[in-house]
């Protein structure tokens, strides 16, 4: 009977970030925020070992080495988010119809779109800032998944449907990704 290895993989934990296990959950905290995630303890095994993580899946194959690098990649971006937060920047874009947008407490609002009388609104989650300065928006948060999500909706708000937009290019567009 030949034995096959289990795929893994080493990551090192930048200064300033603080990683812990709880249970299935993994916590990274830091100066910029907290994020906290559960991963698969049946598919996974996750260790700390000083600054290293150390990612080993507990079978092989493609599938183990799937999860490890998915898994790699989740525990990365969660150490880099709470050093510096992942920034996403929306431009306001008006032709004809002015767009106006404000933001109180935790609701994004946008109103005039394409003439339009009825507002627009976003409940921001948990965990994302949100500032909007002229015709700038800026989305951030220590998870990336968060700050996407956020930014991503805020977009689809102001979406022309059932009309050229060749010609109605009226909205609010990314123009700026956290890299």
């Amino acid at each position: 009977m030949s034995t096959k290895e289990f795929p893994g993989s080493e990551l090192e934990i930048p200064q300033g970030a603080h990683l812990e296990l709880a249970g299935d959950s993994l916590i990274a905290k830091g100066p910029a925020g907290e994020v906290k995630r559960r991963f698969p303890k049946k598919e996974l095994e996750i260790k700390i070992n000083g600054n290293k993580v150390i990612v080993q899946a507990k079978r092989s194959g493609s599938l183990g080495r799937m999860l490890v690098g998915t898994w790699s990649s989740h525990i990365k971006n969660m150490a880099l988010g709470v050093l510096n937060q992942f920034t996403y920047k929306l431009k306001v874009v008006y032709s004809h119809f002015p767009i106006s947008v404000s933001l109180s407490n935790k609701e994004f609002v946008v109103q005039n779109f394409l003439g339009e009388k009825k507002a627009h609104k976003y409940i921001i989650p948990n965990g994302v800032n949100v500032t909007v300065k002229d015709n700038i928006i800026t989305v951030s948060s220590s998870d990336i998944e968060l700050a996407g999500q956020a930014a991503t909706r805020i977009e689809q708000l102001c979406k022309v449907r059932n009309k050229d937009r060749r010609i109605f290019q009226d909205g609010i567009y990314i123009i700026e990704r956290p890299k």
